[in-house]
């Protein structure tokens, strides 16, 4: 019995390197890699220089777009709940219309304070995330280029915690004249990231809930009532 052995024949030949072809790859890959090398060191070198920059935009803007959001949130709820004076407090007259006190409704101002913190919380959680453009001269080199160049989008998320008090403020606003205004302080205190940055924020904002202009003499007092305390 013979056997017949088939010698494949290659699609692809290898063909062997010369010394001087072998030297002449060997200089190519290692071009290739000290190129690859030298993109990565500038393109790091740049992200570490325009990071802080973007960080201090995204700043600003952070700051901006909270104080519109509670601007907006109070401003939305005192519509939506049509708050008037006469909803959070009352003065209280003798009988020739002399200021003695003012009473106000502690109860009220509390659930509006509760309303307006719920409500902001709820929009940063559904919005902490925002983008900021900066021009590309601002970020490779802002004392030269600053503000020149296309806009690059860049991605900054702001945690947020949110305070609020309530402020009631009586002064004199003229001859046998006094201003009554009731408003809200809201601060927020922010964790801000941006790039490879992280910033602490904070932003306190003064709204105007409701406020009266009452004929009469500073009162000595107010009072709260609601929860039965009283406030000199």
């Amino acid at each position: 019995m013979r056997f017949c052995y088939i010698r494949k024949r290659r699609f692809f030949p290898r063909r062997r390197l010369s010394r001087r072809q072998e030297v002449l790859l060997a200089r190519r890959v290692i071009a290739l890699v000290l190129l690859l090398a030298l993109v990565v060191f500038i393109t790091v070198s740049l992200y570490n220089k325009a990071a802080p920059i973007a960080a201090e935009n995204a700043v600003t803007v952070g700051k901006n777009r909270m104080e519109n959001l509670i601007q907006s949130t109070v401003q939305e709820i005192i519509t939506e709940e049509n708050y008037q004076y006469d909803s959070f407090a009352s003065p209280i007259t003798d009988s020739e219309g002399k200021i003695l006190a003012i009473a106000v409704n502690s109860i009220r101002l509390a659930a509006a304070r509760t309303l307006v913190l719920s409500r902001l919380s709820d929009k940063m959680e559904a919005g902490s995330a925002f983008r900021i453009r900066v021009p590309v001269g601002t970020l490779i080199a802002p004392k030269y280029l600053g503000g020149r160049g296309f806009g690059i989008g860049i991605s900054a998320t702001a945690y947020t915690a949110f305070r609020a008090e309530v402020i009631s403020d009586i002064r004199s606003a003229g001859i046998n004249q006094t201003l009554h205004t009731l408003s809200i302080r809201v601060t927020a205190d922010s964790t801000l990231y941006c790039m490879s940055e992280k910033n602490e924020m904070s932003l306190a904002c003064e709204i105007t809930l409701a406020e009266s202009l009452t004929f009469g003499n500073i009162p000595d007092s107010y009072f709260e009532y609601g929860n039965g305390g009283e406030s000199p």
